[in-house]
Formats: structure tokens, C-alpha cells, sequence
């Protein structure tokens, strides 16, 4: 099990990370999903040890992983969204240096080495030169790194740029096929939607922090709970957001012109808060729960934070 607590990065002039807690369970695929700038590979990089945080831990099994190099170099693979390879090797011979890297030796390195990249698709291609592939087999190689080192935790960096093993299987099930058999998964995605087919478990980051965790299914039911919601007004748009991001009840707002998207608290009650508009004067002409996907009801959740004040401290 993957347990962070309290993990903070400071750099000049800013803090990419603040005080990030997150768990992952063993054999799990988490989705760190965020905007740029919200932490996310920021925090991939500190697990495995190309960060320096300056407060917090990373623990896998009770292991610290980042004071030990040993133990990151043992348990932990990493597949950046920059190039693999190295320059003058072949595919094969990367993949066998690898092989090479892990303890394995002559027939075995070979053997192991064309075993991984058979695997993702990469034996018609095993003779060209490592950092000439494209992006999707570039990827693929990345890939077939990490099978040989078999970690117990497969850090992945921007999903986005992982359209990889083309002529094999796809990259989710790859994943889903890697965790059956007890490797734990830690990804990045600027997209929630991209990668909740296959993800156990998503975490949403925003400013350097978690903000919400849990399963693909517990996100689509908070989406069908009828917390999102929107607001149109012909007229007064600054002053009924004003007045919206007053309410306790309004978790977040985002607005676009006469339309304001809102996400509501759990115990809230939309019919007082259409009433209290109303009896504001505001010129509302919909109020009716949001249609959205994945994506959508998380930009609302998370879009432009308002101080919540109430009304009796305004």
C-alpha cells in the first residue's frame, strides 16, 4: 500500500504541492486527475524520488521511499511523458540493457527482453533505433521497461500521451492486467473521463492539494445526485453571483456570461435557494439541475472558488 501524508514542495515563488494526503490500496489503479499547474506530476515525480518534497512521507508497506534509493529502485518504475530510449541502441538492445539493469544475464536478458516486447507489440520494430520511434511505440517501450523490472508500484506520468501498444492489447487493459496480478498503479490525467473506465480510484487535485478521492462509480453517483446545478438570469449576473457565493449551501460557482454553474453541499435544499432569488428581486429564468459528464461536473466542482461568507457575518 501507497501512503502519503502531508507531502509539501516548495520552489521559488511557488508551492506546487500543499501538504498532499493520499492512500492507494495494493493492486489498485489511482488517477490523479488535474489541471495544469494543480500538483498532480508534481507529486508523481516526489514518489519516485526525482522531487525533493520539504515536509511530509511516502511510504509503501512502511518503507520510506524517499530517503531510500534502494527501496525506490526495488519496488517503484517510472514511465515519464518525455522519450525513452538511449541513443546508438537498438529497441532490442535497450530492452536487454534493461534486462541487463534487473539482474538478468546473456540468453536470460535476451529472452526476457524480447518476452516484454512481444508483449506490447514492439517485435516488428525490435532491429530500429530506440529514440526514432514514434510517440505511440516510444510509449510502448516505456512500457515494455516496466514489465521487465516487474515494480510493485507503476508510476505513470500524462495519460493523455499514453496511446501506446497499438499492435497489442490496449493500454487499459495493460493496466487492468498488471494490477490483477498485484501491481499498484499511480497515474496522471488531466482528464477524469479518460480514465475512469479503468481506474479503481480517482483523486482530484487542485492548488497542490487532494481535494476528493474515491471510486469511478461514487464520482457518476455524486453526479446524479442533483448537487450540480445551473442558473440563468437575463439581467443582475454580478449580483446574483454575488449573492450566490454568499449562501453556505453553494460549495463552488463558475460563471459565463448570464449563466452560473453551481455545485451545492450534500444537505442543501435548491427549491429555498430558487426562492431566496427569487425574493432578491433576481430576473431568474432557469434553474434546473446540470446534464453533465464526468469532466464537466468536476470543472463545476472545482471551478472558481468563492469565500463563503454567511449571511449573518456579511
Amino acid at each position: 500500500m501507497l501512503k502519503i501524508e502531508g507531502l509539501t514542495v516548495k520552489r521559488k515563488g511557488s508551492e506546487p504541492l500543499r501538504g498532499a494526503d493520499l492512500t492507494v490500496e495494493t493492486g489498485s489503479i489511482c488517477g490523479l486527475v488535474g489541471g495544469a499547474g494543480s500538483g498532480k506530476d508534481t507529486l508523481l515525480r516526489a514518489v519516485c524520488g526525482l522531487v525533493r518534497p520539504q515536509a511530509g512521507t511516502v511510504e509503501w508497506d512502511g518503507e520510506d521511499l524517499l530517503h531510500g534509493r534502494d527501496v525506490l529502485r526495488r519496488l517503484v518504475s517510472f514511465i515519464p511523458w518525455t522519450r525513452e530510449g538511449v541513443d546508438h541502441m537498438t529497441v532490442a538492445e535497450y530492452a536487454e540493457y534493461c534486462a541487463q539493469m534487473c539482474g538478468y544475464e546473456g540468453f536470460s536478458a535476451r529472452s526476457r527482453a524480447m518476452e516484454a516486447l512481444a508483449y506490447v507489440g514492439l517485435e516488428p520494430v525490435a532491429r530500429e533505433m530506440s529514440l526514432d520511434l514514434g510517440g505511440t511505440d516510444n510509449r510502448a517501450l516505456a512500457f515494455a521497461r516496466c514489465i521487465i523490472e516487474q515494480p510493485r508500484l507503476l508510476v505513470i506520468e500524462e495519460w493523455e500521451t499514453s496511446g501506446w501498444m497499438e499492435r497489442g492489447m490496449t493500454p487499459a487493459a495493460a493496466l487492468t492486467e498488471a494490477a490483477a496480478g498485484g501491481t499498484t498503479v499511480l497515474l496522471s490525467s488531466s482528464s477524469a473521463a479518460a480514465v475512469a473506465d479503468f481506474c479503481t480510484h480517482l483523486a482530484v487535485m487542485r492548488d497542490g492539494r487532494i481535494l476528493l478521492s474515491g471510486t469511478p462509480r461514487e464520482f457518476r453517483t455524486r453526479m446524479s445526485s442533483g448537487y450540480a446545478w445551473e442558473v440563468r438570469v437575463s439581467s443582475d449576473a454580478d449580483r446574483a453571483e454575488t449573492l450566490l457565493s454568499e449562501l453556505p449551501q453553494v460549495r463552488s460557482l463558475s460563471r459565463s456570461g448570464g449563466r452560473l454553474a453551481i455545485h451545492l453541499e450534500q444537505d442543501a435544499r435548491p427549491e429555498e435557494l430558487l426562492a431566496y432569488l427569487v425574493r432578491e428581486g433576481l430576473p431568474v429564468t432557469h434553474f434546473a439541475r446540470r446534464t453533465t459528464d464526468l469532466d464537466g461536473e468536476l470543472q463545476t466542482l472545482l471551478g472558481p472558488q468563492r469565500k463563503v461568507v454567511s449571511r449573518s457575518e456579511a
